[in-house]
C-alpha cells in the first residue's frame, strides 16, 4: 500500500508530443452543467460540431438536472410517478440501480430527501431539524423506485410518497461517456475530455504515448506538500469526489455534502477525497462517491473483494491537523509516477 504525504486532486494535463502532430490540435471548451468542459484531439471540424455538443448538454440537463426547472428528474421528484420514453433517464436508473446493488447501498441516488434536509440540495440552506434523519431514511433505497415498461415508454413510480432522486453523483460522469461516444461517432479515436474534473482518455496522444493525468493539491488547503504524481490513461476514465470544498459549519461542527444513506447524516471520517479509475466515467463517478461514504478502510476491503471490476482508487486521508496521506489501492501504485 503506497502512502505519499500530499493532498491530491485530479486536473487534466496532456503530454507534449516529441514530434509535430499529424493534424491541427482542436480544442472545444466552455461552460456546461454548472462547471466547464475541455475536449482535445487532433483533427478538424470543431466549429461545425459546437452546436451539436451544446445540444447534447441540453438534452442531458433536461433529463437529469435537479437545477433545471421542469427537468424529468424534477417532475419525478414533485409527483407520484413519471411516464417517459427518455433514454437518458432510463439509463441513469439502470446504472444507478446496478451500482447501488454492487456497493450494498453506499451509492444511492434516492438520498435526495437527506441531501435537501442537510442543506446540500438545489435550495441550499442548512440543517433545520424539522425532520429527523431517521424519518427521512425511510424514504431512502432504490427499492422505493419501481419501473414498468409500457411499450416504448417506462413508468417510474414510488413505493412511498416523498421518495426523490439525485443523480448528481453519477450524471456528470455519464455525460462524459456520452461525449466520448459522440466523438467516436465522428471518427475521432484519440482524444482527452474533461467535465468539471471528471475525465476520459481514449486512444493515445499523437506522440504515441498515453494521455497523462496530473494529480495535484488544491489551492484551498495549506500545510501540504506540493508534490505531484502523474497517471497515464488509455481507454480509461477518472473521477474524483471530495469533502474539502462543499461543506458548511454550524455551531462549530463541519457538515460535508457526502451523506451516508445508512445513518442519514453527513459522513464523519478522515477520508478527504477519492479518485477512481474505471472503464466508464459514470462508474468511476458513482464509485468515488460510494468510497467516500465507506471510508478508506471499507473501500479498500471492497476493492480487494471485487477485483473483477478492474477499479483502482487513490484515497486522501487526514492523519493529523495539517497532515495528509495518499493511499493507493492495489493496481493503482503501478499507474503512478513522480513528475
Amino acid at each position: 500500500m503506497n502512502r505519499i504525504s500530499s493532498l491530491l486532486i485530479a486536473t487534466i494535463w496532456a503530454a507534449q508530443a516529441c514530434q509535430a502532430p499529424p493534424a491541427e490540435l482542436v480544442t472545444l471548451q466552455g461552460p456546461a452543467q454548472g462547471t466547464s468542459y475541455l475536449i482535445q484531439y487532433y483533427g478538424t471540424g470543431a466549429q461545425a460540431w459546437q452546436a451539436e455538443l451544446d445540444s447534447l448538454f441540453e438534452v442531458v440537463n433536461f433529463a437529469l438536472s435537479t437545477y433545471q426547472p421542469g427537468s424529468l428528474i424534477n417532475q419525478f421528484n414533485e409527483k407520484d410517478s413519471l411516464l417517459t420514453d427518455n433514454e437518458h433517464f432510463a439509463e441513469m436508473i439502470r446504472q444507478s440501480r446496478a451500482i447501488y446493488q454492487l456497493t450494498g447501498g453506499s451509492f444511492d441516488p434516492t438520498v435526495m430527501p437527506l441531501v435537501r434536509a442537510w442543506g446540500f440540495g438545489p435550495e441550499g440552506g442548512a440543517w433545520t431539524g424539522a425532520l429527523s434523519p431517521d424519518s427521512l431514511r425511510a424514504l431512502v433505497g432504490m427499492e422505493g423506485v419501481l419501473e414498468d415498461v409500457q411499450g416504448q415508454q417506462h413508468l417510474y413510480h414510488k413505493t412511498r410518497p416523498g421518495v426523490q432522486l439525485d443523480f448528481n453523483a453519477i450524471a456528470q460522469g455519464y455525460t462524459v461517456d456520452l461525449i466520448a461516444g459522440w466523438l467516436k461517432a465522428k471518427g475521432i479515436e484519440n482524444f482527452l475530455l474533461e467535465l468539471g474534473g471528471e475525465a476520459l482518455a481514449h486512444g493515445v496522444h499523437p506522440s504515441g504515448r498515453p494521455w497523462t493525468l496530473s494529480i495535484e493539491q488544491p489551492d484551498d488547503l495549506v500545510g501540504i506538500s506540493e508534490e505531484m504524481v502523474l497517471l497515464e490513461l488509455t481507454d480509461e476514465a477518472v473521477a474524483t469526489s471530495g469533502n474539502n470544498k462543499k461543506f458548511y459549519e454550524k455551531d462549530g461542527i463541519r457538515y460535508t455534502h457526502t451523506i451516508d444513506p445508512a445513518t442519514g447524516a453527513p459522513v464523519v471520517h478522515s477520508l478527504i477525497s477519492c479518485t477512481v479509475l474505471g472503464p466508464t466515467c459514470a462508474t468511476a463517478d458513482a464509485m468515488a462517491t460510494a468510497f467516500m461514504v465507506m471510508g478508506t478502510r471499507k473501500a479498500m476491503a471492497w476493492l480487494n473483494q471485487h477485483d473483477e471490476t478492474g477499479l483502482k482508487a487513490l484515497f486522501v486521508e487526514s492523519v493529523a491537523p495539517g497532515r495528509f496521506e495518499l493511499i493507493a489501492s492495489p493496481g493503482m501504485e503501478a499507474r503512478m509516477k513522480p513528475r
